[in-house]
């Protein structure tokens, strides 16, 4: 059986997500680490700063791990909008398969 991680969604509120729907990031230069996950519900993204002890209880659990290179980001992106993916559209153009990419 799979362990869970309660967390809380800004829109649904308390929620639990698998432990292998989690990433453990952890920054390279400053060992910062954060559990990132997607609601269960919405699929809004979820970010909890993970603390040492916390990290380390993440990893027993076998969370999976990512790391980045340089300061970690101290502000989220807004949504994208249409504008945005009307742009993305015609980058791609008549690409017959856009997700090889991926």
């Amino acid at each position: 059986m799979s362990s869970l991680l309660t967390t809380t969604c800004t829109v649904c509120g308390s929620v639990e997500v698998p432990v292998e729907r989690a990433v453990l990031r952890v920054g390279a230069e400053a060992g910062d680490s954060v559990c990132v996950m997607r609601c269960p519900d919405c699929g809004r993204r979820i970010e909890r700063v993970a603390n040492e002890l916390m990290a380390d209880a993440l990893l027993l659990l076998g969370i999976s791990v990512s790391s980045w290179a340089g300061p970690r980001p101290t502000e989220v992106s807004a949504p994208i909008d249409g504008a945005e993916v009307e742009q993305f559209r015609q980058i791609i153009g008549h690409e017959p398969d856009p997700l090889r990419w991926l």
